[in-house]
């Protein structure tokens, strides 16, 4: 009897499988071979600020276009607000920078990625290496999918440049997958289900980042800053949740893990609620005080 020859992705994976088996050190071999290229293409391929691009692709008009473009969606220039002496204590006092940081805090905490639960669930139920390697790569899929989705349709006409629709749709995604998990007590293909859904909010990120600079249209420099100081606070943080709350020890349930998924997921979806409120009201306070996009820091005199 002959063996059904394998697809050409499906003898890769085995392959990889195998080899991962015997040497796990491949695994970092081929994720670090695989990582380089991308360094190199970011390096000549992302265009910088369209005050400052030197992308070969991009013609010193195409630039200048681009610059019109920010200025008529009231998004102020590059050195609009430069760093002096004062401008840190006049970004933290608003809300942009105590409220964004804690945001992507429950961006990163309610998707449920700190422990494999997963393949650590097929092992317990005796999946073999194969599939244990093999189907948890389809949750990858999924937030792949929903992200390339969350990204066209938030910049399509439908939702006209709205982020927030796309990032609730996304938490209740993985919401309602961590809560079923919480709960553990159903039947294993409620389980599987769970288990892809809890990747929805994996494209929550990119839509994140992209509202920064609806609200905060007023300095590019805060931005900035802003951003870095969300990357940073979240993981600082994610270095005790993880430990705290997602303890291999809990495998496979994770009762602890999926139970701060859940209640960190309903917190960025009120969290989202309150930043387009907020956003609104900078939005009013903005156009009725200084005209579209004007500058809402404090005054401070000149260092």
């Amino acid at each position: 009897m002959h063996a059904t020859p394998l697809s050409p992705i499906s003898a890769f994976l085995h392959a990889y499988t195998r080899a991962y088996q015997k040497k796990p050190k491949w695994l970092f071999i081929v994720c670090g071979v695989i990582s380089l290229p991308i360094a190199f293409l970011g390096y000549f391929f992302i265009p910088d600020f369209p005050e400052t691009t030197r992308a070969f692709y991009t013609t010193a008009e195409e630039a200048s276009r681009q610059c019109a473009r920010l200025a008529a969606e009231g998004q102020k220039p590059l050195g609009h607000q430069p760093w002096n002496r004062t401008k840190l204590l006049r970004i933290a006092r608003q809300w942009q920078f105590w409220v964004l940081p804690l945001g992507y805090f429950f961006v990163q905490t309610s998707f449920p990625s700190e422990q494999p639960a997963y393949a650590l669930w097929l092992k317990a139920k005796g999946h073999p290496v194969y599939d244990r390697n093999v189907w948890p790569t389809g949750q990858v899929a999924v937030g792949v999918v929903v992200q390339i989705a969350a990204g066209v349709l938030s910049d399509s006409p439908l939702l006209k440049g709205r982020r927030w629709p796309v990032i609730v749709v996304m938490q209740l995604g993985t919401l309602f997958g961590a809560v079923i998990l919480a709960v553990w007590n159903v039947p294993d293909p409620l389980k599987f289900v769970a288990y892809y859904f809890t990747y929805f909010a994996a494209g929550v990120p990119g839509p994140y980042f992209a509202w920064y600079s609806d609200l905060i249209p007023h300095d590019h420099e805060m931005r900035g800053f802003v951003i870095a100081a969300s990357n940073m606070f979240s993981y600082i943080m994610r270095i005790w949740f993880s430990i705290a709350v997602w303890r291999t020890v809990d495998a496979p349930r994770f009762k602890a893990g999926f139970t701060a998924a859940s209640v960190l997921g309903v917190s960025m979806i009120s969290l989202t609620v309150l930043l387009r409120m907020l956003q609104q009201r900078d939005d009013r306070k903005r156009a009725a005080e200084h005209g579209l996009g004007e500058n809402i820091e404090a005054a401070a005199p000149p260092s």
